[in-house]
């Protein structure tokens, strides 16, 4: 019996490192993608430009793309870009330059150009579904240049760029300053047709923002799609407010003015937040009831605010954050509903999940009756915590 044991285990041993010596092979194959960018031409031809980590420790061939050469550090990536009349064929020359197979499993995210963007990005969706082992799951950006200047773009932060924006995405997702879009919400997007498409984007940042604050990448926008074409952004405050719809709020600061004097500034900082949406129908018309609950803690004020001694101040400035969040959705609103005609809200799932047989009778022409829904908004701000100090020293 151990005679045969014998025999059994030493036959998986064999196997294991036959296995092992199969999978170094096929590795030095592949180059392994971290992030992948798209554009459109001037002359009609798409542009892919891939992130790729080297294979060595060895110095070669990285982009600066603008920066100081003696001021970058050592990169751990290779930058490569290929034109082609297709997607395919671009991948395909891409393949042929690289002399590997691209590995796209590892990708941490896509970068679509504005030009393309606004062309339509239906083929992209489907390309990337459909093949070279891009997981569902893989962010989408949109950039409001090209998309090649993102992912050449070296960073003194991190030898590896890819790492870096990965971490400002899921930050400023946090804060509701954008969203995170994915390849499978993308597709799912465009297969419901009634319901507007957003994207965060991205951008680089100018030399004076880099100089003052070190920050190469600016993720704090959203981009509005209508079908798969880019037709619009929202800036960074309108991206905040569509946010508070969302229920996707779990961090950052908002500034309010003081009660006592408009041009003295409070900071809070937000702790969560929630939105409840309700659709109501009357017989004849729709609307949209929001209801809006957020915690926050004041992490600096100046005046004569002492809300440990007098709980009405803490009142007052739940007051004025009510009415700064109220004010900044309608302003949302209104702009997608006038400027955008497209629904980023999903106002009109939400009147399907209640109201499945009118939403039969109305679907077709959600896009013609969004616009003039009514939408009430209703804000419930509670500050926990004034801080460790009860009022400013001056």
């Amino acid at each position: 019996m151990k005679k045969y044991l014998y025999i059994i285990v030493l036959f998986v041993i064999m196997i294991s490192f036959s296995g092992c010596k199969n999978v170094k092979r096929d590795i030095e194959k592949y180059a392994m993608v971290l992030s992948t960018g798209y554009d459109y031409t001037e002359d009609n031809k798409y542009k892919l430009t891939i992130q790729v980590l080297k294979t060595s420790r060895e110095q070669t061939g990285g982009a600066t793309n603008g920066m100081d050469k003696k001021q970058s550090l050592p990169s751990e990536v290779v930058i490569y870009t290929s034109i082609g009349e297709t997607i395919n064929k671009a991948y395909d020359n891409l393949t042929s330059s690289l002399g590997q197979e691209p590995y796209f499993s590892h990708n941490k995210f896509i970068v679509i150009g504005k030009n393309l963007a606004e062309k339509g990005i239906d083929l992209i969706i489907d390309s990337n579904l459909r093949g070279h082992e891009v997981r569902p799951n893989t962010p989408l950006l949109v950039a409001k240049g090209e998309a090649s200047e993102i992912i050449k773009q070296l960073t003194p932060m991190d030898t590896i760029p890819a790492n870096i924006i990965e971490n400002i995405i899921i930050n400023q997702f946090e804060k509701g300053l954008t969203v995170i879009t994915n390849l499978k919400d993308m597709y799912n997007g465009l297969a419901i047709k009634t319901a507007g498409i957003t994207t965060g984007v991205i951008y680089v940042a100018d030399e004076a923002d880099i100089a003052h604050n070190g920050n190469i990448f600016i993720v704090d926008e959203i981009a509005i799609f209508k079908d798969d074409k880019l037709i619009g952004f929202l800036n960074k405050e309108e991206s905040r407010a569509l946010m508070w719809i969302k229920t996707k709020v779990e961090a950052g600061d908002v500034v309010i003015n003081s009660p006592e004097d408009e041009k003295e500034k409070i900071t809070l900082e937000i702790l969560n937040s929630k939105c409840k949406t309700t659709p109501i129908f009357d017989g004849n018309n729709y609307s949209i009831k929001l209801d809006i609950t957020q915690r926050s803690n004041i992490v600096s004020m100046v005046g004569e605010h002492d809300p440990m001694n007098d709980y009405k101040v803490l009142d007052e400035l739940e007051k004025v954050l009510d009415k700064r969040i109220e004010e900044d959705i309608k302003n949302v609103i209104k702009k997608v509903q006038k400027d955008y005609d497209v629904d980023i809200f999903n106002f009109g799932e939400v009147i399907h999940r209640k109201y499945p047989k009118q939403w039969k009778v109305i679907k077709e022409e959600w896009d013609q009756i969004f616009p003039h829904i009514l939408v009430e908004v209703k804000v419930k701000s509670s500050i926990k915590r004034p801080g460790l100090i009860s009022k400013p020293a001056i």
